[in-house]
Formats: structure tokens, C-alpha cells, sequence
């Protein structure tokens, strides 16, 4: 981990969901390396205890796609830690539609709850927490398919583009309280969640990011400033970009110029 992030983080307490997955269990890897308090939120158990047992972060098993689930992580951190500054929120899921005209309603419903609801829940949770602490920052585990769309997993872009949506909406309100929010949207990475994609883009020679490489660009995110970029994009062989949307006209009245946020 780069000196930077190490000085900038010791002593700090963190929140991470999705911490039993393939990013998430480095990002807790690279925090606590870092000197970080961690409670280490997901749903298997034993992936989470023996994270524990390697870092010294807190398991907290629970589904957080409950909004109860999210206050009582948030809570437990501040509990045992007198105070929360840094959260990333990692839980996602792919989705197996392939086709609109083919939905699966129980499959729609599970996406959009781990892909949509649980950042929701999990931000109205812990904004208040890093307002207590007088600032803080969050990352949010997106993709490069809530930015251009991959028609083979609709579903799957819709709720990361409502992710970077929420982002760029609520960043600029969440700066004036000094808390940096930030979602960073890699494109594939190697990954349980690839599931029988991985094999067709092997063999397309499509390069895969490795989950360390994605973990080490959110601890960077952490680090970041309240009022930095709010988008950013990963792609192998590059470091993260910004993301830039063109500045739209207002509606009514004025000039040129962004849409007021």
C-alpha cells in the first residue's frame, strides 16, 4: 500500500460491507495493514471469521439489504470504536437476466436489493455517524457498466448506473459536512461474480483486473478529499480516471452551465 494511504488512515475506523467477497476481503486486507479499526459486515460467516482472525477486523454477520441491518452495523461501530469515518460498500450481485422480455421478478427483486438498496440503507445509516465525527469518506463498489451499459447483464447496469447516479446527486450536499463520497466503476474483474463470463472473455483476450487491484484504487478513494471527483474508472493497465459528464444547460433562465446540485 502506498505511504500516503497508510498516514492518512491509522487510527481511523472503517466500516466495509461485502467484506466476505473477492474485493472486498482485500480492501479489509489493505485497511487494517494501514492501522484501521474494522467491522467487517457480510453474510458468511466463516469467510468473515477467518478474515478476522488474519487482520483483527470485527465479523458482523447480517444481510444488509435491511435497513435495520445497516443502522445496527453503523451502531456496533461506533459502539466498540467511539466513532465511524470511513465506509466502503461492496455488496453486489450479477443477476441472471439476459433478456427484458424474459424477466424474473425474484431474480429483479434480488439485484436491485443487494445492487441498489443496500448503498441506500447503508448511507443513511452512516452519513450521520461521519457527521458525528466531524467528516469522513466513503467508497461505493460501482462498474464500468453503469457507465456504458453491457447489454448482456441489464439489469446488473441499471441499478450500478442508479449507484453513479446517487453518487454524483448526494457528493457535493455530503461536502459541505467534509465527507468525501466517491463510487469506483472498474471494468471486468477476476471474480466468483464473472460466473460463465469469465471463460468467453479468456478467451477473447479481453484483460481482467485482479480484486487486489480494485481494493487498492478504493483505499486510495478513502484518502481522497471532500469535493474530489465523484466518478471514477478503472481499466487494466491504467490507474483510475475520472469520470467526466458533459455540463448540461439549465432548464430555465442563465446561461451555460451545469445543472445546479
Amino acid at each position: 500500500m502506498p505511504t500516503v494511504a497508510a498516514d492518512r488512515l491509522a487510527g481511523k475506523t472503517a466500516l466495509v460491507t461485502g467484506a466476505a467477497g473477492a474485493i472486498g476481503t482485500v480492501v479489509v486486507q489493505r485497511l487494517s495493514a494501514a492501522g484501521v479499526n474494522i467491522l467487517a459486515c457480510g453474510r458468511n460467516k466463516s469467510r468473515l471469521e477467518h478474515l478476522a482472525n488474519q487482520t483483527g477486523a470485527v465479523p458482523f454477520v447480517a444481510d444488509l439489504t435491511d435497513v435495520e441491518a445497516c443502522r445496527s452495523a453503523v451502531a456496533d461501530a461506533e459502539r466498540r470504536f467511539g466513532r465511524l469515518d470511513l465506509v466502503h460498500l461492496g455488496v453486489s450481485t450479477r443477476g441472471d437476466c439476459r433478456d427484458i422480455a424474459e424477466l424474473d421478478l425474484a431474480d429483479y427483486r434480488r439485484v436491485v436489493a443487494a445492487n441498489v438498496d443496500s448503498v441506500v440503507f447503508s448511507l443513511e445509516a452512516a452519513v450521520p455517524a461521519l457527521r458525528r465525527a466531524g467528516g469522513g469518506a466513503i467508497t461505493v463498489s460501482s462498474s464500468l457498466a453503469g457507465v456504458t451499459g453491457y447489454g448482456q447483464f441489464p439489469l446488473y447496469s441499471m441499478t450500478k448506473a442508479a449507484v453513479n447516479g446517487l453518487v454524483r446527486a448526494t457528493s457535493r450536499r455530503l461536502a459541505r459536512s467534509d465527507i468525501y463520497l466517491a463510487a469506483l466503476c472498474p471494468s471486468f474483474v477476476d471474480k466468483h461474480l464473472l460466473g460463465d463470463l469469465r471463460s468467453h472473455l479468456v478467451q477473447k483476450k479481453i484483460p481482467l483486473l485482479a480484486p487486489g487491484e480494485v481494493a487498492d484504487a478504493l483505499v486510495q478513494r478513502l484518502c481522497a478529499t471532500p469535493g474530489d471527483e465523484p466518478i471514477w474508472i478503472l481499466q487494466p493497465g491504467h490507474p483510475p480516471v475520472p469520470c467526466r459528464y458533459p455540463d448540461v444547460s439549465p432548464l430555465t433562465g442563465g446561461s451555460s452551465g451545469a445543472v445546479p446540485r
